[in-house]
């Protein structure tokens, strides 16, 4: 085709039509030169050979070198078919008027839901769209590309409000305070990383799961489930960032294991109704059962070193009416001498029960019965199963520690 190469900015005056009517790739220039491509050829060209140009025709127009051309021009260039390739990386402002496909294949190409509207996207390298809002329709980007929704305004959005998420594979929230909650599994297999501000993420028992990966961001970032729940520590897999854990005022039962632990949760806020928490020996984190009947089943290994050791499991438990020992050390005692115990004193009943008044029922096995001690109100020290001393502890006995806390012992 002699318009390859051919340079048309020399001609001046008057109305300039230039004729494509072979497949070429051209490298001159098109001046000020409107291009007709006709049907069954395809002309090829760098974007900046016909950004702002008057392009049209039955014929195909393949464009390459986007990311060169940040502020590309296409809203004249309308031939039948217009493809356009981008292979690096930068923020678009152009626009994408009349763009047929956009394919990008290779590097990362940032852009406006604005701009990008309902354009074909197709390839293997990066988009990141920019939103004010959830509500950004990617129906028309490929499975293929590493999509990215950008929402740079803080704001609180359900699940529901995210029109089409179905090709989007990451979501960044703006710095800010969010609030986002899922009802159902919409977000399921999205990764979203959140910003510096306090952020909430709020879920249904059923719609948390290990498929949800949330990286949250600075700040105090809460995990907050709505009704009844019952979690387990697999359901944390991939949480990170996170330093709160509340739970509805329903009934609730969560397993906090190593999972949870490096979802970085280090204070629980139970709800106004019973809970059930279960979590390892060494698990330090705040748990504030608050209202119902609320019980701490401990699991791992517990050994008490020296005599009248405090126990430290459920250290920074409160507001709980039962603490079960049963699955310490798979019912086994704490120490193979049966004279070396744990210590479970007044001020330790008192702090895990929130008051200073209250009942503690220690649930544990007949052998960590004899590896535990208290002392009642009247002095009298507790040490041992044996019926043959005077003071021993017996199963479904409750022993006063001072005039209104008491310990209940129940063996299992």
């Amino acid at each position: 085709d002699s318009i390859a190469s051919a340079d048309l900015s020399k001609i001046t005056g008057g109305t300039l039509e230039a004729v494509s009517d072979g497949n070429v790739t051209f490298t001159g220039d098109l001046g000020t030169a409107s291009l007709e491509v006709t049907s069954g050829t395809t002309f090829s060209a760098d974007v900046s050979k016909v950004s702002a140009k008057t392009v049209s025709g039955a014929g195909t127009v393949s464009l390459t070198d986007l990311d060169n051309n940040l502020s590309a021009d296409f809203s004249n260039v309308n031939p039948a078919t217009l493809n356009v390739d981008w292979s690096g990386t930068g923020t678009y402002s152009g626009n994408l008027t009349n763009i047929d496909t956009l394919t990008i294949s290779s590097g990362t190409m940032q852009v406006s839901d604005t701009i990008l509207g309902s354009t074909t996207v197709d390839g293997t390298g990066a988009l990141v769209i920019d939103s004010t809002d959830a509500s950004v329709d990617v129906s028309n980007v490929a499975s293929a590309v590493d999509a990215t929704l950008n929402i740079t305004t803080a704001g609180s959005y359900a699940s529901t409000d995210f029109t089409d998420v179905s090709n989007i594979d990451n979501i960044t929230l703006a710095d800010g305070a969010n609030t986002i909650s899922q009802t159902d599994n919409t977000l399921d297999n999205i990764s979203i990383l959140s910003g510096s501000g306090d952020d909430t993420f709020g879920f249904t028992d059923a719609s948390l799961s290990s498929g949800d990966t949330i990286a949250a961001g600075g700040g105090t970032d809460t995990l907050s489930i709505s009704d009844s729940a019952t979690l387990e520590d697999v359901d944390f897999t991939n949480l990170s960032g996170f330093e709160t854990l509340t739970l509805s005022n329903n009934a609730n039962s969560v397993t906090l294991g190593s999972e949870a632990s490096d979802a970085g949760i280090t204070t629980v806020n139970g709800g106004t109704d019973s809970d059930t928490f279960t979590l390892d020996f060494s698990n330090a984190a705040t748990l504030n059962a608050n209202g119902g009947t609320d019980s701490v089943n401990l699991t791992g290994s517990a050994t008490v070193a020296n005599d009248g050791d405090a126990f430290t499991g459920a250290q920074n438990a409160n507001a709980i009416e039962i603490l079960d020992l049963t699955a310490l050390n798979s019912g086994g005692g704490f120490n193979t001498d049966d004279t070396i115990e744990f210590r479970f004193d007044t001020a330790l009943v008192e702090k895990l029960v929130g008051s200073s008044s209250g009942d503690l029922t220690l649930k544990l096995t007949a052998q960590q019965a004899e590896d535990i001690q208290f002392t009642d109100t009247n002095g009298n020290e507790y040490n041992t199963t044996d019926t043959n001393e005077t003071y021993h502890i017996s199963d479904n006995t409750s022993y006063a520690l001072d005039s209104d806390t008491n310990l209940v012992i129940d063996i299992v």
